[in-house]
């Protein structure tokens, strides 16, 4: 160890180290908000339909929101049918031994397309009861009715005030808690800054089965002051100040809420929870994406459609 570093440990008080280190934090968080944070001053905002403008006032107001769309509830069933299936068949097939990281496969859809499934899942998460995680490419072209959805990726894109990305491949869960062993994630918990995440509902989701709960408004809270990550025990602490809500609705239901924010999920025994993630954000802390999505994607899509897939 550097010997003036080692000389400050031993000489100073340990109030002068914690201010030392709240100062480190404080600009380290200060220059992460001030290059992903700040608008987009020539353009702040998309336009947005009615509901959708609704979505995102409730977003805004709460860090949480869902929206219903049949188009949405139709993908589900295309999830169900096919990436559901084959995700069973690829655990199978791995005989439930833990993958490496980015083990991926190739899977043969029914209209002939060949496309990637990216294994994530291991035993930890096994034991909490998740039978299937895994990425799927956004160029399926059955999926985007609810990806690349212009409502879903407009409030999110007026929610941040600047252009919105995916951080990553869509993912798909399905899970059953066991009782055998709780995950980190039942424990109230914040994400990155500015990341948003959106979890499409591909079976009936109410408060007696395993279901996302969140602390409303606490979207809101200061970053600086209180730090972009948060310690669990805090956030179980601050979370009680605010009034939950819970991330239910049925089969087709989209829930989008601000990762920054107090959040966890509820357990519930036996209970089956079958979703599709997407998450997006503001540039940070991105992760290759396996699609080649220019081959897919709409030409008449708007232009934050695009952006968002890295074109």
């Amino acid at each position: 160890m550097n010997p003036i570093i080692q000389a400050y440990r031993n000489i100073a008080p340990e109030f002068v180290r914690n201010l030392v280190r709240e100062g480190i934090r404080f600009s380290r968080d200060a220059l992460h908000i001030s290059q992903y944070a700040t608008p987009n001053i020539l353009s702040p905002s998309v336009p947005l339909s009615k509901s959708a403008s609704d979505s995102l006032n409730a977003l805004r107001r709460d860090g949480v929101t869902a929206i219903y769309k049949e188009e949405y509830a139709q993908v589900a069933d295309y999830l169900l049918e096919t990436w559901f299936p084959i995700a069973r068949t690829i655990d199978e097939r791995s005989d439930g031994a833990d993958a490496p990281a980015g083990t991926s496969y190739l899977v043969d859809l029914p209209d002939d397309r060949r496309m990637k499934f990216i294994d994530v899942n291991n035993s930890y998460q096994r034991d909490a009861g998740l039978s299937i995680a895994g990425h799927i490419s956004l160029s399926d072209p059955n999926i985007q009715p609810f990806a690349l959805d212009p409502d879903l990726l407009g409030i999110c894109y007026n929610y941040l005030r600047r252009q919105p990305y995916f951080r990553h491949d869509a993912e798909l869960q399905e899970s059953c808690f066991t009782g055998k062993n709780k995950t980190l994630n039942s424990l109230f918990h914040t994400d990155r800054m500015h990341n948003l995440s959106v979890m499409m509902l591909c079976n009936d989701i109410d408060v007696d089965t395993t279901h996302l709960e969140y602390a409303a408004g606490s979207n809101n809270r200061s970053l600086l002051l209180g730090g972009i990550g948060v310690p669990e025990e805090k956030c179980e602490e601050a979370a009680k100040k605010h009034k939950m809500v819970n991330g239910v609705g049925k089969k087709g239901t989209a829930l989008i809420f601000d990762a920054s924010g107090y959040h966890r999920v509820v357990l519930k025994k036996h209970t089956l929870r079958q979703v599709m993630f997407l998450n997006i954000n503001s540039g940070h802390h991105m992760l290759p994406m396996s699609h080649q999505i220019s081959d897919y994607i709409n030409l008449d899509a708007p232009h934050f459609v695009k952006k968002a897939l890295r074109l």
